[in-house]
């Protein structure tokens, strides 16, 4: 069987290379239906587009391994499974995050589903409170560092992706600092979880969110929603243009911006 001639998974996402953006079949065939026949439409689907998985390398994850869900970062991506050298390629290699008591290790994700793999965000509290408490640091109330916003401040926080895998920005306020998570958290090593996130943030009509932590990547300043939305974890320098025109590299880190010349490289002026 030709790659052209096998079925279509309606719900897979691949890469034009024309473009760099990521479409459904569907949308690729809108896209290009005017100009070519339906076999030739399905053949570069096959041959041309790049299966697209939802994260990249150092992309902030959360994996399903049984009992729990463990975070972590991606290592790699479409990697040789070498327990089944002629089998399927596995999606991810991740390293996950240590917990007292219990070491960080590498793990694969066999596939590329939420149920077993998915992006590290701010969770909904109403149906996605357990991911928020085995994704939140262990980290005892003693040993907790300042936090950057205060109740009621106006916040941006990351949440689910588009549907076309960029990254999503809501605006909503701070209603709880150090908000506790559900017990108990008497578990050790493996079962360990967290006891409180940073921030708990009302958006409206979508309910509340728990920003598990205070980092650029999960919560900022509104201003300060990346104007160009990407694919994986949030960007800590950003090139923006100002209002008189000029353009500053923006560091969503320090929060501090130096101007630099618009033609693709980051040389200062």
């Amino acid at each position: 069987m030709q790659p052209e001639d096998r079925p279509v998974d309606p719900e897979e996402i691949r890469t034009d290379p024309d473009d760099g953006n990521r479409y459904t079949f569907e949308q690729v065939r809108a896209r290009y239906e005017k100009q070519y026949e339906p076999w030739q439409i399905k053949a570069y689907w096959a041959t041309e587009m790049k299966c697209t998985y939802r994260f990249e390398q150092k992309d902030r994850v959360l994996c399903c391994v049984g009992d729990r869900w463990l975070p972590g970062s991606v290592l790699s991506t479409d990697v040789e499974d070498t327990e089944e050298p002629d089998g399927e390629r596995l999606p991810y290699v991740v390293k996950t995050d240590g917990l007292p008591g219990f070491e960080g290790r590498t793990i694969s994700a066999p596939c590329d589903e939420d149920g077993t793999i998915c992006r590290e965000r701010c969770w909904h509290e109403e149906t996605e409170q357990e991911l928020a408490m085995w994704s939140a640091p262990v980290v005892p109330p003693r040993l907790r560092k300042p936090l950057r916003f205060a109740l009621g401040d106006a916040v941006a926080i990351r949440i689910w992706d588009h549907d076309d895998g960029r990254e999503q920005w809501a605006l909503g306020l701070i209603t709880a600092v150090w908000h506790p998570l559900p017990g108990p958290h008497d578990a050790e090593g493996f079962l360990a979880s967290g006891e409180a996130v940073p921030y708990r943030v009302q958006v409206e009509g979508e309910g509340s969110y728990l920003c598990i932590r205070d980092e650029h990547t999960l919560i900022r300043k509104p201003e300060n929603v990346p104007r160009t939305l990407g694919f994986g974890i949030s960007k800590r320098f950003e090139k923006r243009k100002l209002p008189d025109g000029t353009v500053e590299k923006f560091d969503h880190l320090t929060l501090r911006g130096r101007k630099v010349q618009d033609d693709g490289m980051d040389e200062l002026l």
